[in-house]
């Protein structure tokens, strides 16, 4: 099976071990895990986990160049880039290959045993916004060329979006629409997988925001909260969630057709209530 590697630098969010959890329902045994070495201790009840030391893995010309917000909840915006350059690092000392990066709060639902193209693949959410809860590494090669261009002065959403443009020929787009509509960015690859994934609006429609970001919204944060920017308005949609005999899993009802939902991205962080 694929590669998963997670990142959990800085703040430690609890909820990647409910991340962890689901993968190892889903079958999943190759996961990587880099944090600080004092958060070690967290996952000792997954044995098969393998973690891997931040602080071993050479990020100086990330830290040294990084103008990103240092301060705003103990370095989000630095630390949601760094971790880039912390997969990178420790993909290309180790040789490791066929890799899913989840960010800690997106779930799978799926084994990810796709026939992937030897390109990177992203989650477009907008015209000039990407995602990147889920994305697709087949080696560090490719991924030298998102680190060579970095721009150090941008988040990640940012910084994803202009690899995507500047790199046709080596990114795509994961679909986050079927073929309902005319093709485009959005659902261009839908035949691939024959469902579609979350970037954060079908999450964040099915569970809310995040906590922490509701005293800034108007209107609904929970349930039904609908993503201003995101191309896709998930509540034109029903959802439903199907039992299999592993658990339940999450669909779309688009022109009376259920569509599988790969992943999704748990923005409200209460992974529990949407886990298989």
């Amino acid at each position: 099976m694929k590669n998963i590697i997670l990142v959990s630098v800085g703040t430690f969010q609890n909820y990647i071990l409910d991340n962890i959890q689901q993968l190892t329902q889903l079958g999943f045994s190759n996961i990587h895990v880099i944090t600080e070495k004092i958060n070690f201790k967290n996952f000792i009840q997954y044995d098969k986990v393998i973690l891997v030391d931040a602080d071993k893995l050479d990020t100086s010309y990330f830290d040294k160049n990084s103008k990103l917000n240092k301060s705003f909840r103990n370095g989000f915006w630095n630390f949601a880039s760094k971790r880039f350059f912390l997969m990178y690092e420790y993909i290309k000392n180790n040789n490791i290959i066929d890799i899913i990066h989840l960010e800690n709060d997106v779930l799978l639902y799926t084994n990810m045993n796709y026939n992937f193209d030897e390109k990177i693949y992203i989650t477009m959410d907008s015209d000039n916004k990407c995602v990147p809860g889920i994305i697709y590494i087949p080696n560090h090669l490719l991924l030298s060329k998102l680190i060579e261009q970095y721009n150090f002065s941008q988040h990640d959403m940012i910084n994803l979006a202009g690899f995507y443009y500047n790199n046709i020929d080596i990114v795509k787009t994961f679909p986050i629409i079927d073929d309902s509509i005319d093709k485009c960015i959005y659902n261009e690859n839908y035949k691939q997988f024959s469902g579609i994934f979350d970037g954060c609006a079908m999450g964040q429609y099915l569970g809310g925001i995040d906590p922490r970001n509701r005293p800034c919204e108007k209107g609904v944060v929970g349930p039904g909260y609908i993503n201003p920017t995101t191309f896709v308005k998930y509540n034109n949609y029903d959802f439903k969630w199907l039992i299999k005999k592993n658990g339940k899993f999450p669909f779309i009802e688009i022109n009376k057709k259920l569509i599988p939902i790969n992943n999704l991205h748990i923005h409200c962080k209460d992974l529990k209530k949407f886990m298989i």
